[in-house]
């Protein structure tokens, strides 16, 4: 089909809606989606970043706009009009397969495949939806691959102590992906940051223990600081970042036997220092169509808390500013 489409366009610091003439070809086995919400991750120049997401393997969506999508189906392929997975009016969230690029700020999304699409049920908001599919799915599949080593250690004390680098949406999932794993009275959880503001919004959604920590200081004092806010140790590091500094303050905060859970890009590799504690190592997971199958059905049940949002119009933004980044995830509406 042809006509005109609203497309949002970033070029620098200045932020424009513009209406362009586009061709859309349905593909035979997939479809096009009408975005109603998707995810402002982190405005960056898009040829730039278009370089880096396409590296073979590569998958850091929350780094990147157009990769947290929920709509409408508004047209299927021929191969897939009878299709019983989804039908021409359900809404959807998209599963971020590899080509799609900065897609999510146009008004139309072309899938090329229907099994990327994830039906939502009626009590899922589209603008919730949006969050599932990058930051929400990485740390429901982190925490899932921690979950028989975490069970581990509970069998041998009382309360997991899980310690979490960074107080971003990523870490805040993945407090309501332990709460739904764990008792809430099995696990003690302290969120680090070097920014107050997002420790006291931590604070007040997640009510867990808060440490204010930064850069500028000498590792060994932050080392005290944990040990200040956690006395028996930590059982359980999760360190997004994955940096030298950050992997160090990790092996020497954990108790003898405790998992560390690593950014997959990392490289960092297991030393000496790890192998005396017995550390078991675990990556960070992006997870597949299956896994957000699940957290959709695991949000919808409302077995999983979600953290709170903002949904902010992009209608009157100029500028990457007003598009109001912050903390939780933070979305555009496109309707």
């Amino acid at each position: 089909m042809m006509g005109k489409m609203k497309l949002l366009r970033i070029a620098g610091t200045r932020v424009s809606i513009d209406e362009v003439d586009q061709h859309i070809n349905v593909p035979e086995k997939g479809a096009v989606v009408k975005v109603a919400y998707a995810g402002i991750c982190s405005p960056v120049d898009t040829d730039e970043s278009l370089k880096f997401c396409f590296f073979p393997g590569v998958r850091e969506a929350s780094f990147y706009p157009g990769y947290e999508i929920s709509g409408t189906v508004e047209d299927l392929g021929s191969k897939v009009k009878n299709s019983t997975r989804v039908r021409v009016g359900d809404r959807v969230v998209i599963f971020p397969y590899k080509e799609m690029g900065d897609k999510a700020y146009s008004e139309y999304v072309i899938v090329p495949d229907i099994n990327y699409l994830v039906p939502l049920p009626p009590n899922i908001a589209s603008e919730i939806a949006a969050m599932l599919p990058s930051g929400a799915l990485r740390a429901y599949c982190t925490t899932k691959h921690i979950v028989e080593e975490a069970s581990r250690i509970l069998k041998l004390k009382d309360q997991l102590n899980v310690f979490v680098s960074g107080a971003g949406s990523l870490s805040l999932w993945l407090v309501a992906c332990l709460r739904h794993f764990f008792a809430e009275e099995q696990i003690k959880v302290v969120i680090a940051d070097s920014s107050y503001e997002k420790l006291t919004a931590a604070t007040e959604w997640c009510h867990c223990t808060t440490l204010l920590w930064s850069e500028e200081l000498y590792d060994q004092h932050l080392v005290e600081r944990v040990y200040q806010v956690c006395p028996k140790g930590i059982d359980v590091f999760v360190d997004w970042l994955s940096t030298e500094r950050t992997v160090k303050r990790a092996v020497d905060t954990l108790n003898p036997g405790g998992v560390i859970v690593l950014g997959r890009l990392s490289g960092h590799k297991v030393d000496t220092v790890m192998k005396n504690k017995r550390l078991t190592v675990v990556t960070t997971q992006d997870g597949n169509v299956k896994d957000l199958e699940e957290l959709v059905s695991h949000v919808a049940s409302g077995r999983l808390e979600v953290p709170r949002l903002r949904a902010q119009s992009v209608r009157g933004c100029r500028s990457q500013s007003s598009l109001g980044k912050g903390c939780f995830a933070v979305l555009q509406e496109l309707i």
